[in-house]
């Protein structure tokens, strides 16, 4: 069924890259467009508005915004925030107090508030752009070293995927803009462009943490194809993460420590990945903690393997193998990879399916898996519409009550029925993704046969 699903989505999908570049911009973009102002994830964008409030409120200190390991994102932030101040005082829109709302669409996790819906079309303008960018980028980046047949399609299935417009545009995270600088980085490396490809990479580390991971491939890749001189000159912008890093070290330690042993709450794992089983069957951190740390070393360094083993006879092929099996590791090993990092290997994933069959389901599969895991926030992501009508909420609320249970902490968790349905989707995502990586792994052995490779 599964199977004959994603058959279907890939017919439309073929059917849809032959409208041509400016067709499927404009589609992609009047879907986003009305996902915007009504759809939110109640904690996340709550967590945007409250930071907002924050800085306007307390001034701007340039310790605090690095110390969160995203200052660029926080900066954004405050563009956006000036824009609301601006245009809530000419319309009057203003967010709700949860205390006002009835008592069972509190969403709790402490959230105080719900914005409206031009907070959330401000918030998600920066995700709607970079996705739109993604597209044009993904294309050239494709077409200029194949056809421009193929390089729709690649920008189509990044484009148009269901995850990631449900992310940007509906969730209101901000994936696609480090994945838009990781995937501008590597275009500009290809064009022999290193300072901007660096400091773009650079951008995009400064946005989230985890795009610096790509820096392992592209350092094997300069100092095994361009030399030494190229690896040094690609190295010099990060010397500026030295000593942040050392301004911050006690808070990044405790980053990591938290990736290996860290447990939210007493939930041991969630998200795209086989631990949502900790959902429904509690697990003993002393037995399963050093289980999942192995399990990372263990697929960490078969990954490094790989990367150093790598001669990138095909840099674009390649580079794009190693850095979508870096992002397919987080998802095989850490214990909450949420929904939303999938966006970060999507447009790889879409280069990759692009001229590969198989890539091509697994794209779809999991596409469709976390499509379907991130509807656990249903009716909350609705809450924007509570602004202008609770009453066309309300039923929702009252049939779905029996799929999730409230603590007396103000923590909402799924029930046994909804976390059992989320671990076997979690498992399912997991199942694929491990195929997929498997996949790279076959190809990257047999890379000289360049017929049967994919880019």
């Amino acid at each position: 069924m599964l199977n004959s699903l994603i058959d279907k989505i890939d017919a439309i999908v073929y059917r849809v890259s032959t409208l041509g570049l400016t067709r499927v911009l404009i589609l992609g973009l009047v879907i986003r467009i009305g996902l915007m102002p009504f759809t939110a994830h109640p904690f996340d964008v709550w967590s945007w508005y409250r930071d907002i409030n924050k800085l306007l409120d307390q001034g701007i200190n340039p310790y605090d915004i690095i110390r969160t390991l995203r200052p660029l994102w926080i900066l954004t932030l405050l563009c956006v925030g000036a824009l609301y101040i601006w245009l809530s005082s000419i319309t009057g829109a203003k967010a709700v107090p949860v205390s006002e709302l009835p008592r069972e669409f509190n969403p709790m996790w402490g959230i105080k508030c719900i914005p409206g819906p031009l907070f959330n079309i401000l918030v998600k303008i920066p995700m709607m752009m970079s996705d739109a960018l993604l597209f044009v980028l993904i294309y050239k980046l494709v077409s200029e070293r194949y056809c421009e047949k193929t390089g729709i399609l690649a920008a189509t299935l990044f484009y148009l995927n269901p995850t990631v417009i449900w992310i940007s545009s509906a969730w209101g995270q901000y994936e696609s803009i480090p994945a838009l600088f990781t995937v501008l980085s590597l275009y500009l490396l290809l064009k022999k462009r290193l300072v901007l490809s660096s400091l773009s990479l650079l951008t995009a580390t400064a946005y989230k943490v985890y795009p610096v991971l790509a820096l392992l491939p592209i350092s094997v890749y300069l100092l095994k194809r361009e030399g030494m001189r190229h690896f040094i000159i690609y190295m010099l912008p990060f010397i500026a993460l030295i000593p942040v890093s050392i301004l911050l070290w006690s808070r990044i330690c405790s980053f990591i420590c938290s990736i290996g042993s860290g447990v939210f709450f007493d939930i041991f794992g969630f998200g795209l990945t086989y631990w949502s089983i900790s959902l429904l069957i509690p697990l003993d951190t002393t037995i399963f903690i050093p289980i999942s740390i192995g399990i990372m070393v263990l697929l960490s360094s078969i990954t490094t393997y790989y990367v150093l083993r790598a001669d990138f006879g095909k840099p674009l092929r390649d580079l794009t193998l190693l850095i979508a099996m870096i992002g397919l590791t987080i998802f095989l090993s850490v214990r909450y990879p949420t929904e939303q990092r999938f966006v970060w290997i999507a447009p790889l994933l879409a280069i990759l399916a692009s001229n590969n069959r198989f890539f091509f389901h697994r794209l779809g599969a999991l596409s469709l898996l976390a499509f379907l895991y991130m509807q656990k926030n249903f009716p909350y992501y609705l809450l924007p519409i509570a602004v202008l009508d609770t009453d066309a909420l309300a039923p929702l609320f009252h049939l779905t009550s029996q799929l999730r249970v409230i603590s007396g902490d103000f923590v909402m968790r799924p029930a046994p029925l909804s976390a059992a349905v989320l671990a076997l989707l979690g498992i399912a995502f997991s199942i694929i993704a491990l195929s997929t990586y498997i996949e790279i792994i076959k190809t990257i052995k047999n890379y000289n046969n360049t017929q049967s490779t994919p880019l």
